[in-house]
């Protein structure tokens, strides 16, 4: 059996890295099956949400504005660079 405690942010990270740049997503969701056998853990990606739920994420409204904040100003710069 395992909890969400036998699978840590740095083993997750790179799996979502994956996701986002073979769909081209940046906010998303996906699911997973972790298997454990003795000391080896393998993590299968089972679902992939391009838009998902984000009742479980408690401060959602002030990262997603925070989120929305950094592309328009990422996009902005990128405006004024192509103009040069």
């Amino acid at each position: 059996t395992i909890n969400n405690d036998d699978v840590t942010c740095e083993e997750i990270r790179p799996v979502a890295d994956c996701i986002r740049r073979a769909f081209g997503l940046e906010l998303f969701g996906f699911d997973i099956i972790v298997t454990k056998k003795h000391t080896k853990k393998e993590m299968f990606v089972v679902d992939v949400n391009y838009f998902p739920s984000y009742k479980e994420v408690t401060n959602f409204s002030e990262l997603l504005a925070q989120y929305l904040a950094q592309c328009g100003i990422e996009g902005r710069v990128r405006s004024f660079e192509s103009e040069r």
